[in-house]
């Protein structure tokens, strides 16, 4: 466990070490950025300065690249449309109360047929999937 400990510290250590030597870049970078426009260069030739004193081999006809990149910023993505509600699923006690309503005496045969095409003789016998199916079928009775 010590040496983990220990580890950790060795790490924390490096890092401390290489953020200061890299906030010391960016120091000396704007040291340079701002005695050069106190001594009159321009944003644009600052920007359009060549890096490291190269300029890029660009082939005869070729032109850099100007378009978007990776790092561009791309505006806010809009928000996701809120879910549909969902209607709730019907369960066997609503089917059963809705076939009752409609069981009259010359309906009864109708109902049993549909039960049967369905293969089934009662309607607790039903898959779950099938409810609103039937519910239908009796309703257009």
């Amino acid at each position: 466990m010590t040496l983990h400990v220990q580890m950790l510290y060795e790490v924390a250590k490096h890092a401390k070490a290489m953020a200061d030597a890299m906030q010391a870049i960016v120091d000396d970078c704007a040291e340079q950025l701002a005695q050069r426009k106190a001594a009159g260069e321009t944003d644009a030739a600052l920007l359009n300065e060549v890096f490291g004193g190269v300029k890029p081999d660009i082939p005869v006809g070729m032109t850099p690249y100007d378009g978007p990149t990776p790092f561009d910023e791309k505006p806010p993505a809009a928000p996701p449309a809120p879910p549909a509600p969902e209607k709730p699923k019907l369960t066997i006690v609503e089917l059963r109360a809705f076939v009752a309503e409609r069981s009259t005496p010359e309906n009864r045969t109708k109902i049993k047929a549909i039960l049967t095409k369905y293969g089934v003789k009662k309607l607790t016998e039903l898959k779950e999937t099938q409810y609103e199916a039937v519910k239908n079928e009796v309703a257009a009775l």
